[in-house]
């Protein structure tokens, strides 16, 4: 599964309550428009160093894009005129049909890879589609011509034609593509090499193929956390957190799917890649998920705590500075849902949940719905008091805008908890202890009245969750 890694219609959109016109210049139109939904600007409505920041990082992310399409397309062209596509794509049982030839070869494998629009798996922060090994299948059978047009073609997924612009859709495919064309480079080059070294066909095959697959899962997930990096200004421990756990499973089940596709497709036949395909489609479709709320697509409460848990591990070896936990609850909640029933109240966890998501954007940040209408989120790196209050507080505003229901409109308040957690070594609290303090933190904030209101944890309290 791959992630898309061009979220830049997620960068680029503002709050749509935004309908200002800026009239002075196109940079000057795009600082002041950032100005008015960022954090970092000033009190007298002013842009702040942060967001002349952000828009020439929004710049740079655009650089790359561009880039990142023009090495897609050359290189697609140039494998195209140059390196013929191997016959062992072809199925000699399709002959006599459209999908005859090397050609049909390729479009028979693009469309088992559109067979990846069909599931999206999230992570809790992002979201993977079931592509690349078919990718990876073709580029193998085929070489780097037929990996990079299946690539190309068959890495189309129904999100990201919703929700990112052409120039995104269109990096997204190209990266693939590069990727595809350096693991069919890799796999002809590691195979010729070791069949010179050993005389043993079936064990260089097999060694090139795992090697292959590696390349292609590589330069694919590389060209994506570049991409993360410069749009959410991550530091690299956080890139590396974010490769390590979860990139990690995904890229080995990936490898290993690519050779079991291969071996199927030869020793089987056409159909047998397939069958493969649809059984573990069916498996995602299947709700195996344990550990996503399917309601909201965030985290459950175990995973979640898990995954602070291994963020707190980066803390302890100093790769990150710290972390910051909001917490909150939705006020009278109960209330609610015995008024207007239960389908109801899930229409407002859906919007609120979206709504977070739009507050914290980061694929590094760590969202949960914990259970009911309690929600949880780990901004990783986040060390700044005033920034996090000030991050919280953009929260509620979100969640106390009307929320539009099948029984009208409604307002809904929280109380909206935060702990700050600075790296502290070996002596950085555990994340049971930080979503402790999390709930004394927020119970706090519930004190504050049925408005709803933002209470920071002015400092470490080793038993918060016990005060009454």
């Amino acid at each position: 599964m791959n992630v898309h890694a061009s979220v830049l219609a997620r960068s680029a959109q503002s709050d749509p309550r935004d309908d200002r016109v800026p009239a002075s210049g196109l940079r000057r139109r795009i600082v002041d428009l950032l100005a008015s939904i960022d954090r970092g600007t000033g009190r007298d409505g002013k842009p702040d160093d942060a967001v002349e920041a952000r828009v020439t990082r929004r710049a740079i992310l655009l650089g790359f894009t561009a880039a990142e399409i023009s090495a897609g397309l050359a290189l697609l062209v140039v494998a195209t005129v140059a390196v013929p596509i191997a016959p062992a794509i072809a199925s000699p049982a399709l002959e006599g049909t459209a999908l005859e030839g090397t050609t049909g070869g390729v479009l028979l494998w693009t469309l088992f890879g559109l067979l990846g629009s069909v599931r999206t798996v999230s992570s809790g922060g992002g979201h993977f589609t079931f592509h690349l090994p078919f990718v990876g299948a073709a580029m193998i059978l085929g070489g780097p011509t037929a990996g990079a047009w299946v690539a190309f073609l068959a890495t189309t997924d129904r999100r990201e034609l919703q929700s990112q612009p052409w120039y995104g859709v269109l990096a997204n495919h190209a990266s693939i593509a590069i990727a595809a064309i350096a693991g069919g480079v890799a796999y002809v080059l590691v195979r010729d090499g070791l069949v010179m070294l050993t005389g043993d066909l079936g064990l260089a095959s097999f060694v090139a193929v795992l090697l292959a697959g590696l390349v292609l899962e590589a330069v694919a997930n590389a060209l994506a956390v570049v991409t993360i990096k410069i749009r959410d200004d991550m530091t690299w421990p956080g890139v590396l957190g974010i490769v390590v756990d979860d990139f990690r499973s995904e890229t080995l089940l990936e490898v290993a799917l690519i050779w079991i596709l291969v071996i199927a497709s030869a020793t089987v036949g056409w159909w047998a890649p397939l069958a493969i395909g649809l059984a573990v489609v069916w498996y995602l479709a299947s709700g195996r998920q344990p550990t996503i709320d399917h309601l909201t697509g965030m985290l459950k409460k175990p995973a979640f705590l898990d995954k602070v848990d291994r963020k707190v591990g980066w803390m302890r070896l100093g790769m990150l500075s710290g972390g910051t936990m909001v917490m909150f609850d939705l006020n009278k909640f109960s209330e609610f849902n015995n008024t207007f029933s239960y389908e109801v109240g899930d229409e407002v966890i859906r919007i609120v949940a979206a709504r977070t998501a739009h507050v914290f954007p980061r694929m590094e940040d760590i969202l949960s719905r914990l259970m009911g209408d309690e929600f949880a989120i780990f901004l990783v790196g986040l060390t700044d008091r005033r920034k996090a209050e000030l991050m919280a507080n953009d929260l509620l505003e979100a969640i106390k805008r009307p929320i539009v229901t099948s029984v009208g409109a409604h307002e809904i308040a929280a109380a909206i908890g935060v702990v700050v957690t600075p790296a502290q070594g070996i002596s950085t609290p555990s994340a049971a202890a930080i979503y402790g303090q999390a709930v004394g933190s927020m119970k706090e904030a519930k004190k504050l009245g049925a408005a709803g209101g933002v209470y920071v944890m002015p400092s470490f309290d080793p038993e918060p969750a016990n005060r009454s």
